[in-house]
């Protein structure tokens, strides 16, 4: 099973190929992605999204940005 950092460049890698307007930002999109499906890296960690508290999103959102 990949690492989470393997697992969000993979899919910047792939996302990056996709890109029809040539101009991607891996951040960007990993914002959005977390934006729209946090829940998407949950098997990378112990407790699901929906049953974090705030402060636990939040430090949650860090990791998984870092990991970029």
């Amino acid at each position: 099973m990949p690492t989470l950092t393997e697992q969000i460049r993979e899919a910047a890698r792939i996302a990056e190929e996709t890109c029809m307007t040539g101009d991607f930002n891996a951040m960007s999109w990993l914002d959005l992605t977390l934006e729209d499906a946090p829940e998407s890296f949950d098997s990378f960690f112990d407790t699901p999204w929906h049953q974090l508290s705030e402060d636990e999103r939040s430090t949650r959102t860090i990791a998984i940005r870092r990991a970029l």
